[in-house]
């Protein structure tokens, strides 16, 4: 905590601390996929789902492993008689030879707008469906969006050895039913922003996590991060490990907000009046016109309380 004479201000920041959950059930500090809300994207590039997703504005699909033949527990590449697999295999590969002609030097699977996962395709579907609803009750009820999909992790380690993963970067989205019955991902325009508890968590290592700035783009970003964590052998940036799941992200912007940088002087969150007389000299009395023989309909007639 910065050290400050003002004491509402000291206050305030005692305050804002709390908003910062530094424990390992933090899913941003201690990230485990869920089985039933978030999905793990697999063999894709993090720096071309950014380009695709937030800077081409592109709504991306997702894709699972063929669901396994009935009967048979082991699957492997689909089989001649599944008419439907093999149609599937024959447009994704037309597909992919479209964009290689489109971009040879490109590798193929960062050139189109799906996002593998290593979801059965029927499991996939299903947990589509159940986050899509999810993250639309959250912004109806609470009105803010608790959906993101997270680009670039930090393998960080506590003393004990014990290592944990962070991802890094939060690019807020929803997931759009098409007529078709497919879901797809789109970026909702907000900001995307880096990890403020591994900030602070960072701070008890003695290191500065860099912050993120679109005009400096996701490789100076996590090439900033790789020098920052140097002195630290065994942690690691792994900047393709990309996620979809649910953040509690607002209090944490809450926290910066509260942080003052973005205020003008003499109008920081501390110097409000009510927050100084809530935390530091009081109210003045208000003298009520209301007594104990006083009769109410006086001082404020019935017909009044209907306006």
């Amino acid at each position: 905590m910065p050290s400050t004479s003002d004491p509402v201000q000291a206050q305030v920041e005692a305050l804002r601390r709390k908003l910062l959950d530094l424990s390992l059930r933090n899913r941003m500090l201690n990230y485990r996929p869920s089985k039933r809300l978030g999905l793990t994207v697999v063999g894709e590039d993090s720096f071309s789902v950014h380009r695709l997703l937030v800077e081409d504005g592109k709504r991306l699909s997702f894709v699972g492993k063929p669901d396994p033949p009935k009967g048979k527990p082991n699957p492997g590449l689909p089989g001649f008689d599944d008419a439907v697999a093999l149609a599937e295999a024959r447009r994704a590969a037309e597909e992919e030879m479209d964009a290689f002609l489109e971009n040879a030097a490109m590798p193929v699977d960062q050139m189109d707008t799906k996002l593998t996962t290593d979801e059965f395709e029927s499991v996939l579907q299903a947990k589509l469906r159940t986050i899509a609803r999810e993250a639309s009750l959250a912004d109806d009820e609470l009105g803010i969006n608790t959906l993101f999909l997270a680009l670039g992790q930090l393998e960080w380690r506590e003393e004990d050895g014990k290592a944990y993963r962070a991802p890094l970067l939060y690019v807020p989205v929803a997931l759009e039913r098409q007529n078709t019955g497919a879901v797809r991902l789109s970026h909702t325009g907000g900001d995307v922003g880096d990890n403020l508890p591994l900030r602070a968590k960072l701070g008890e290592f003695n290191l500065k996590l860099p912050v993120y700035d679109d005009e400096k783009g996701l490789l100076e970003y996590f090439e900033e991060l790789e020098s920052t964590i140097r002195s630290r052998n065994d942690w690691q940036v792994l900047p393709n490990e990309i996620c979809l799941g649910f953040f509690n992200y607002e209090k944490y912007a809450m926290y910066v907000d509260l942080g003052g940088d973005a205020w003008p002087e003499g109008r920081k969150p501390w110097q409000h009046g009510d927050l100084v007389s809530m935390l530091a000299g009081g109210y003045e009395p208000v003298e009520s016109p209301v007594g104990d023989q006083t009769f109410v309909d006086d001082v404020r007639p019935v017909a009044a309380c209907h306006e």
